[in-house]
């Protein structure tokens, strides 16, 4: 690739994603076309869920509504739970105001019983009455359009108690639902599955007086199934966590002719069937489905979409909304999109392969300027221009080379301007010890960086010749230019002032009151000024914030407590002065006045680090004596 010009890899670079995007384009239109099978068909579950829940929602709170006032009609006298009898007006005018509930009965527990029923598919209302004139059966009769009794219909035995909706009162001991059973007819037939909404009655002491029951029909959510459109032939239905039928869209039976209901799996819809057993599969059964589930599903050689609700209700009723949907119906629709996908990627092939030929030279001509620019900086001519025309981004790369040009070309100055300077500097340190009998000097300084502000110096006296020396010691707070100047600044008057009398503190006194003047405060410097008499065997010092000097004795082979005088650092308050200390009877030994960067040595104490670094003391001077200063820095 490297050798490849970029004249012809661009178009390469245009011809490849246009390549890419015509395949991707198809898999967007593929995933497009799932996704709207998808979209649809939660649409249409969605959508039959809601009606279901609505239809649901309107029946059964009706069912509470006309249990609860007939309640009220009870304690309030206007039904007498001893005359059965004078409740068919008010069970009559109820269901002809509310043709969603298909029955209202009531069942005392001495076995008497009434209703108003309407049968499924079947015109007008039956009432039934089993009392005190029925010698013990439930005698059935039609009604008139006024509710009067007309013709006799029939009698049987009928027990009240065992019924299942007022099993389900009494065993819950107040308001419920009943599970889902069979509407048996008189003459044993079975006409459809019903739900009851039960709720018992109490007299003032708490003794129960009746159930009273409102029924509805599910042969009618059947029929309500059918009229919501799911597809030209797409169907749903309804189903028990047992996996048993509640309704269902297409024409099958719920409930068997003996009185048990149909489990979906022996559903005589083969679809049915084919969903039951794709769940009963994954998940055991269909109550265990608590949220919704999509999949698909091939059956009988066709693809089907297939979307599992579970109903939301505050009736609790734990039942499942199922609606399946051919994928033909929706793909067919869907066939224009992905011609139409086909075609719009092969024009905006064409087009984006013209666009990268054109791009791809006009990129070409802007980076070969560059990249002459570039070669003509690196060779170091740094006063090369790089003028590149066309995009925005090409002109800003060209502006920002030559500011990178004139950056370097700024700090090969200031590089060199700091060499400059740290030749300087280092010729203000003493190019070398002062020879003073009777001492073994030595000093070294590190920087950091090209300059700083560490420094040493030995000042000699006028009584030099008599063995005293100045050994002074500093160091400014900071590295680079600023703290070298300081230092600078700092040597320039101390020596201007070192000739002159007084004590160490009174010089210090001075740089200090001179330094703080230039600096105003801003900046601080450390320093240590000793004067060292080997005639007399003494050694005075001041310091302005440094570490006291390290004094080691040989002859007892310990360092010697030296008094503190510490004061503050040079240049931090003009008013700063500074006292003196001395030590008589100095021993043959070493010196050292150690920097405040050196606080450790090796990781270990001041003193204990310069012990290890000094390598035998000699109480008389010699000349084979080895040099001090190498093996303390090492």
């Amino acid at each position: 690739m490297r050798r490849i010009s970029i004249r012809y890899i661009g178009p390469l670079l245009f011809v490849v994603p246009v390549i890419a995007v015509i395949v991707a384009l198809q898999l967007v239109s593929e995933w497009e076309i799932r996704k709207s099978v998808d979209e649809l068909a939660g649409r249409v579950v969605d959508q039959v869920t809601e009606r279901v829940e609505q239809r649901l929602d309107g029946d059964l709170s009706i069912a509470v509504q006309l249990t609860r006032q007939a309640e009220l009609m009870v304690e309030e006298g206007t039904l007498d739970p001893a005359d059965l009898r004078s409740w068919r007006p008010a069970f009559h005018d109820m269901l002809v105001a509310f043709p969603m509930v298909d029955s209202l009965a009531f069942g005392t527990p001495d076995g008497r019983a009434t209703w108003v029923i309407r049968y499924p598919g079947e015109a007008g209302l039956e009432f039934a009455i089993e009392d005190d004139q029925t010698s013990g059966e439930i005698v059935e009769y039609t009604l008139d359009g006024a509710g009067e009794p007309g013709e006799r219909l029939g009698s049987y035995a009928f027990d009240t108690t065992s019924r299942p909706w007022y099993e389900a009162a009494v065993e819950a001991g107040g308001p419920t639902w009943s599970a889902i059973y069979p509407w048996v007819r008189r003459d044993g037939g079975i006409s459809t599955l019903g739900i009851a909404y039960c709720r018992p009655v109490r007299d003032d002491g708490g003794e129960l007086i009746g159930v009273l029951s409102a029924d509805l029909a599910l042969l009618g959510l059947s029929a309500f199934l059918r009229s919501v459109e799911v597809s030209e032939t797409g169907q749903s239905f309804l189903v028990g966590p047992d996996g048993n039928l509640i309704a269902a869209s297409a024409d099958v039976a719920v409930a068997r002719p003996e009185g048990g209901r149909v489990p979906a799996s022996e559903a005589d819809d083969p679809i049915i069937r084919a969903v039951d057993g794709r769940v009963s599969a994954q998940y055991g059964s269909f109550g265990q489905v608590d949220r919704h589930l999509g999949f698909r599903m091939p059956i009988d050689g066709e693809r089907y979409r297939v979307e599992v609700e579970p109903l939301q209700n505050p009736w609790e009723l734990d039942w499942r909304t199922v609606v399946v949907v051919p994928e033909s119906e929706v793909t067919g629709a869907l066939d224009a999109v992905r011609r139409r996908a086909w075609l719009i990627g092969g024009l905006v092939a064409l087009s984006t392969l013209g666009l990268g030929i054109v791009a791809s030279q006009a990129m070409v001509r802007p980076v070969l300027r560059l990249v002459e620019g570039v070669r003509a900086i690196g060779s170091g001519d740094l006063d090369h221009h790089v003028a590149v025309s066309g995009t925005k981004e090409f002109a800003q790369l060209s502006d920002e080379l030559n500011r990178m040009a004139g950056d370097l070309k700024d700090r090969l100055k200031i590089r060199q301007s700091l060499a400059l300077a740290m030749e300087i500097q280092q010729k203000l340190l003493p190019a070398e010890p002062p020879a003073i009998t009777g001492l073994d000097i030595a000093g070294h300084s590190t920087y950091c960086d090209e300059t700083g502000g560490d420094y040493y110096d030995f000042l000699e006296l006028d009584e030099t010749a008599q063995g005293d020396l100045i050994v002074v010691l500093g160091d400014v707070m900071g590295h680079g230019v600023a703290a070298a100047l300081l230092m600078a600044t700092a040597r320039g008057i101390l020596r201007s002032r070192a000739a002159e009398t007084g004590s160490l503190g009174e010089l210090l006194t001075h740089v200090n009151r001179q330094l703080e003047a230039d600096t105003g405060g801003e900046r601080f410097m450390t320093m240590i000024l000793m004067v060292v008499d080997v005639r007399r065997g003494t050694i005075r010092w001041s310091s302005a914030g440094h570490d006291e000097p390290i004094l080691y004795d040989p002859e007892a082979d310990r360092f010697a407590e030296l008094p503190e005088i510490n004061g503050l650092p040079l240049g931090v308050m003009d008013d700063s002065t500074y006292g003196e200390a001395s030590l008589d009877g100095l021993a043959p030994g070493r010196i050292l006045l150690v920097g405040v960067g050196v606080s450790k040595v090796g990781g270990k104490s001041r003193t204990t680090g310069v012990a290890d670094g000094i390598d035998g003391f000699h109480p008389q001077p010699r000349t084979d004596i080895p040099p001090c200063a190498p093996p303390i820095r090492a």
